[in-house]
């Protein structure tokens, strides 16, 4: 098992061939004294990290620059490229005088007026070019992202100049805007989960217990994204599986949320009606939605910012944040404890008796909290919630009774035909 560039090792990757190879390709291309970027796109726990480690390891005769994108400094302009070009600082004194000025103006070496980007790019492509005719250079830069935008513009800057330096770089990010528009034209591996057979086996070897029935839910539901995958296979999933959708992480439901919770409220309430919704019923979910006042136009936000998805019907774009939206309660209401036990396996009588118990705790402490505007405020979003969890057409619940599919509106119809 080969080690990474800080010494930890590497286990073998599962389904990522193709990945891989695409990897060592570059990494020929620059023992060849040629150049060649590489940027690696997919959601949180795709795997990218994991792949710039496997570059790390199979560069042991080359020399790795390695940095990582971080949020506290993403408006902090130029601080990735101080950090990448760190090492190799003491050779600026032989830039063109132009490149030298532009350099340590924009990393507040010297005073002077905000520095012309051109000359920075030309400034850090000839400071990497120098160090490359000593030895070939494979720069890896994690979590793009979270890099400042001035950075990231000259990453794409250096992208599009690479030609006979012995030079490599791998950026890996996500897929969000406006990163993909600076770094358009860059070739692009876009990572998707794990095939079937690869997605089961890594299940299968995390150590936990997932019941056989289990693991094709376990395997849909994640999409194959392999650090889901290793969560949920630590856990202890014995029995059953609800409905509800499973749980997912801190770090990608943080990821996920934090969209969401950018886009109006009312797009928020219907995205988590839609993630309770068992049955996909979209009478059912029309209903709901009229009940809380969600107003026609509310999806519209959301399918533009590729959180849902129309085909047939309004679902969302990955599993993935079908259970984040769940999970974390949006629009202030925080995960009920049936909301949780779900992801566990219970179901039946005691579950819809705990969900009714912890609605009526939840009106009673955060009925007040970042009410909504207009009345019913989040004692209705729990509501809400619990009509989609199959409390929906209980008879003595209002707005009760199973929707008539031919009361949906031509709108709504229509809507989701588009």
């Amino acid at each position: 098992m080969p080690p990474t560039a800080e010494g930890r090792p590497v286990p073998p990757l599962l389904g990522r061939q193709e990945e891989c190879a695409a990897l060592d390709a570059l990494l020929g291309t620059v023992r060849d004294g040629l150049s060649g970027a590489l940027v690696l796109v997919g959601e949180p726990g795709i795997g990218k990290t994991r792949l710039l480690d496997f570059a790390a390891a199979q560069a042991s005769d080359v020399l790795v620059a390695r940095v990582v994108g971080m949020e506290a400094e993403t408006q902090l302009g130029f601080a990735g490229l101080h950090r990448l070009l760190l090492p190799f600082l003491d050779r600026t004194p032989a830039l063109p005088a132009p490149q030298r000025a532009a350099l340590g103006a924009a990393f507040g070496l010297v005073a002077g007026p905000p520095p012309d980007r051109v000359l920075v790019g030309l400034a850090a492509l000839t400071l990497l070019s120098d160090v490359a005719v000593e030895r070939p250079l494979l720069c890896l830069v994690d979590d793009v992202h979270w890099l400042d935008r001035e950075t990231v513009e000259v990453l794409a800057f250096i992208g599009h100049r690479l030609q006979a330096d012995g030079i490599g770089m791998v950026l890996g990010t996500r897929d969000e805007q406006p990163v993909g528009q600076v770094l358009a034209g860059l070739p692009v591996l876009a990572l998707h989960g794990l095939a079937a057979p690869d997605a089961r086996r890594l299940l299968l070897e995390t150590g936990g217990t997932v019941a056989p029935g289990a693991v094709e839910r376990v395997i849909e539901e994640t999409g194959g994204n392999p650090l889901a995958l290793l969560e949920l296979g630590g856990e202890q999933i014995t029995g059953p599986l609800s409905p509800a959708p499973l749980p997912v992480g801190p770090r990608m439901e943080a990821h996920f949320l934090r969209r969401v919770r950018t886009l109006p409220a009312d797009t928020q309430t219907l995205l988590l009606l839609i993630s309770a919704a068992s049955t996909g019923d979209p009478g059912e979910l029309w209903q709901a939605a009229t009940d809380l006042g969600v107003e026609l136009d509310a999806a519209e936000a959301a399918v533009a910012a590729g959180i849902l998805t129309r085909r047939d019907r309004l679902a969302f774009r990955h599993p993935l944040i079908r259970s984040a939206v769940y999970g974390g309660a949006v629009a202030g209401v925080g995960p009920l404890p049936c909301h949780r036990s779900a992801g566990r396996g219970l179901h039946g009588p005691d579950h819809r008796r705990a969900c009714a118990g912890a609605s009526a705790d939840a009106r009673g402490r955060r009925g007040t909290v970042h009410r909504r505007p207009r009345a019913g405020g989040h004692a209705d979003l729990v509501r809400g919630v619990l009509r989609g969890r199959g409390v929906l057409g209980r008879p003595g619940v209002p707005g009760g009774g199973r929707a008539d599919p031919d009361a949906e509106p031509r709108a709504w119809r229509a809507a989701r035909r588009q």
